[in-house]
């Protein structure tokens, strides 16, 4: 199967990226930008990132995320079993909760017109932000991982999640959670995907 993600590394691409590396399969990567023609020409929303595969066109990072783990048959639970069941409600908790904060101030700081921008509502999201960083740190427990000593496709959602908030100057508040990012930062994969 030929594997090639469109999208920078800066971007949800690099959950792509990341998963790609942690299971050691080869894939091609386009350094393309959201709404690039490239882009474009194969997502119609203009959003990245994008997995092409022999198969298929995916242009969302989370379903990316589970059609290769779950084609893979690693960093995933079978479908149907209680393990998967908590994956999701995880996966579910880090994209409403975790990230969500942080699209909102990404709306109102740039992607969004101008015109549309609405600078009140950032103390809020920071705030938001803040408080579910410390129901993620409540979640891993003992962890090292969001599913305990399993490193799934959950952790390389948390991954991005975090990065996002170091690079939006936000920081991590809880030591767990900074704990945690220093943890996925110490793997080999994560440094390989952040480099390409």
């Amino acid at each position: 199967m030929t594997i090639t993600v469109i999208g920078t590394a800066g971007t949800r691409a690099i959950r792509a990226l990341f998963l790609l590396e942690e299971l050691g399969l080869e894939y091609t990567h386009e350094k393309e930008f959201p709404r690039s023609e490239r882009v474009r020409a194969v997502n119609p929303l203009g959003t990245v990132p994008v997995l092409i595969t022999d198969e298929t066109i995916i242009t969302d990072s989370v379903a990316i995320l589970y059609h290769l783990s779950d084609r893979d048959g690693r960093m995933t639970y079978p479908p149907g079993s209680a393990q998967r069941a908590t994956l999701d409600a995880r996966i579910n908790f880090l994209t409403t909760d975790l990230e969500a904060p942080l699209w909102a101030l990404a709306k109102h700081s740039f992607v969004l017109p101008e015109e549309d921008r609405d600078a009140a509502v950032k103390p809020a999201m920071r705030a938001e932000f803040h408080r579910a960083e410390a129901r993620f740190a409540e979640l891993l427990g003992d962890g090292p991982w969001v599913m305990g000593k399993d490193f799934t496709i959950a952790d390389i959602m948390a991954a991005h999640i975090a990065r996002w908030a170091v690079n939006a100057k936000l920081g991590l508040e809880n030591k767990v959670f900074e704990d945690y990012f220093a943890r996925i930062q110490e793997r080999p994969a994560w440094r390989r995907a952040n480099e390409t």
